[in-house]
């Protein structure tokens, strides 16, 4: 069985500077202070598209570049 990525979970005060960042992102409000971000395979292939893919775990798109990409938010 494969999952696959399609939001972040973030702090709303760091969801703020992501979508600054990325402005083609969308918020979706949570209960206490979080946020969702929707992101689908085509964000994903944008932000480490010069990296090679790899499968990590087993989560499609949680490939090595973006949790790099996302440790570096």
């Amino acid at each position: 069985m494969g999952h696959f990525t399609h939001a972040l979970v973030a702090k709303a005060s760091v969801a703020g500077a992501i979508c600054q960042a990325y402005p083609q992102l969308s918020l979706i409000r949570a209960p206490r202070g979080f946020v969702l971000i929707p992101v689908d395979a085509d964000f994903i292939d944008s932000v480490v598209e010069a990296k090679p893919p790899q499968i990590s775990d087993a989560f499609m798109l949680l490939t090595g570049p973006f949790r790099e990409f996302l440790r570096e938010l």
